[in-house]
Parts: C-alpha cells; sequence; structure tokens
C-alpha cells in the first residue's frame, strides 16, 4: 500500500500540467462507469473470499469452540472484508493525494471530490453486495482437472532439480482460477453495464479490456502467494530470498507487460487517444508490479512460525 501510493504521488507530481489536467477531466467524464466496474470487482474479491473462508471453516481445528453465533458471524465478516477495506483505504487516500497535488498545482480544470465520492461509493456498494451474493453449491476438482495446462507426455529424460519451474506457478494458478462458471460471474454483469445499441465488436472490445485487467490483478496477487508458499516449502534448504524472488518473479511480470500492453492496444482500438491508452497500460503494470514485487518481498521477510 505504501509503494502504491507514493507511486501514485510521484506520477501526479511529476506529470505535465495538461496532461494531469486532461486525466482529471477523462475521470470525471467516466467515474459512472469506473465505478460500477469497480463495484463488480470488489463484490468478486469478497464473493470468492466467502467462499474459500466456508471451505477452510470445515476443516479448521476451532470450528469446535464454544463460539456464540453472533461473534463467530462477525469475525467472518471482518476477515472476508479485511483485504477489501485495506484497498479501500488505498484508493481513498491516493485519490486524497492526487487531489492535493492537481490543487496545488493550479490545474486548467477544476479537481472537484464527486468522481472521488463516486468510485469509493461504487467500490463499498460492492463489498455490501458481495456479503448478500448466495454462495454456490462446494465444488471438488479432480486431481487431473482439464482447466490447468500441462504436459501431454512426460520426458524421457531424468528430472533435474531446479527451481525454474516456479515461475510458472502463479501462470498455472491463473488457468486455474479462470473456470467457466466463475468467468461467467464476471462476464454477465460487464454485458449488462454495456449500453444499449453497442454493436458486437464493442462488446468484445470491453470484455476483452476486462479480462486483461482481471488477469492482471490475478497475476500480481498469485505471485504473492507462491512467493509465500515457495518460502514455507523450500525452508530447509539454504537458499537466500534473492534466488527466490528471482526464480518467482520473472515468469509473472512478463506475463503483466504482455497483458497491460495487449490492454493499452485494446484501449487504441477502442477509440482512447495513443497517449492516454499507454498511460493506462503503464499504470496498470506499474501497479501491479509494484503489488507482486512489495507483497513477495514481504511475505519472503516475514518471521515464520516456530512451530511451522
Amino acid at each position: 500500500m505504501l509503494g502504491v501510493w507514493l507511486l501514485t504521488g510521484t506520477c501526479a507530481g511529476l506529470a505535465p500540467r495538461e496532461m494531469l489536467g486532461d486525466d482529471l477531466f477523462w475521470l470525471q467524464t467516466h467515474c459512472l462507469s469506473i465505478g460500477a466496474a469497480l463495484g463488480i470487482a470488489f463484490a468478486v474479491l469478497i464473493h470468492e473470499r466467502r467462499q474459500r473462508s466456508r471451505a477452510a471453516a470445515g476443516r479448521s481445528w476451532l470450528a469446535a469452540l464454544p463460539v456464540s453465533r453472533r461473534v463467530a458471524r462477525t469475525e467472518r465478516v471482518l476477515l472476508e472484508s479485511a483485504p477489501a477495506v485495506s484497498m479501500l483505504i488505498l484508493m481513498a487516500v491516493c485519490g486524497v493525494t492526487a487531489c492535493a497535488i492537481a490543487r496545488a498545482r493550479a490545474l486548467p480544470y477544476p479537481s472537484t471530490p464527486s468522481p472521488a465520492l463516486i468510485l469509493l461509493a461504487g467500490a463499498s456498494l460492492g463489498i455490501v453486495f458481495g456479503h448478500v451474493l448466495p454462495l454456490p453449491r462446494p465444488e471438488e476438482l479432480p486431481p487431473g482437472s482439464r482447466y490447468v495446462p500441462r504436459a501431454r507426455r512426460a520426458r524421457a529424460a531424468a528430472l533435474t532439480p531446479s527451481l525454474r519451474p516456479l515461475g510458472a506457478w502463479p501462470i498455472r494458478r491463473l488457468f486455474a482460477s479462470a473456470r467457466p462458471r466463475t468467468v461467467a460471474r464476471i462476464t454477465v454483469p460487464i454485458l449488462l453495464m454495456v449500453p444499449m445499441g453497442t454493436l458486437a465488436y464493442g462488446a468484445m472490445l470491453i470484455i476483452g479490456i476486462a479480462a486483461l485487467a482481471v488477469a492482471v490483478a490475478t497475476l500480481a496477487l498469485a505471485s504473492v502467494a507462491v512467493a509465500r508458499d515457495s518460502r514455507r516449502w523450500l525452508a530447509p534448504l539454504p537458499l537466500g530470498n534473492a534466488s527466490l524472488l528471482r526464480h518467482v518473479l520473472p515468469g509473472p511480470l512478463a506475463g503483466m507487460l504482455l497483458s497491460a500492453t495487449l490492454l493499452a492496444w485494446l484501449l487504441w482500438v477502442g477509440g482512447v487517444s495513443a497517449a492516454r491508452a499507454a498511460r493506462l497500460g503503464a499504470g496498470l503494470l506499474a501497479g501491479s508490479a509494484a503489488v507482486a514485487v512489495g507483497g513477495s518481498v514481504l511475505a519472503l521477510r516475514a518471521r515464520p512460525h516456530p512451530r511451522g
């Protein structure tokens, strides 16, 4: 969060006045659609976290404790909402910082707080809606799930120990999360947001842009999870954190770069100016890379529990 806040302040402070004013004016014009997209993203985040917490609650040794239902429900809501609320606080802090810098630089366009309030309201409604959505039935995937790509045939050569496959682990997690049911839950609200009369290629562009943005965010979070799991898995080995990061991060960062480039190209095809499309793609890449690298470093530097 600190890295994203510093990146936002640096970009807002070093960008030319005309460019920053154009971006703020564009944000004021499209704040409703961006707020709706944020609401959908936060609702999906809360819903997926609720599913994981429900699946883990039955296997937890704390399930047999004599805790009242009201206390258990309150704790569950707080734990499930913690990541989304943290992101909401980060959005508020970055918005206040950008508005303060914009007013200090006397931009040609008025920097009213209404777009920021609309974005925060959309994200807050998404958090509430994510808790209201009903949970699906539990689904157990077979070990050889077809949603996770794998080699068609085993190699005849002997296996050699290597940490290189760790770089493909976050990408595998991305493919594993893109199940048809999950993709349908994300695609249907996006299609409902498309205005009436939009041509087919316009709807396809909107779905492609949303899919690339979700893929970049999922890769960033998967990189942090893989770094944390790899550290616990490889704890007995005399392996430094820098060496582990060198094997885990290049693959996801390359995937983020490719996805951000495709996102900027789709925005340009959809009618956004080339300069703004490049800035949006670069901003998405910088934010996701900051989350992946910073989160992975914090996960590797965290002190392990003495009992494992």
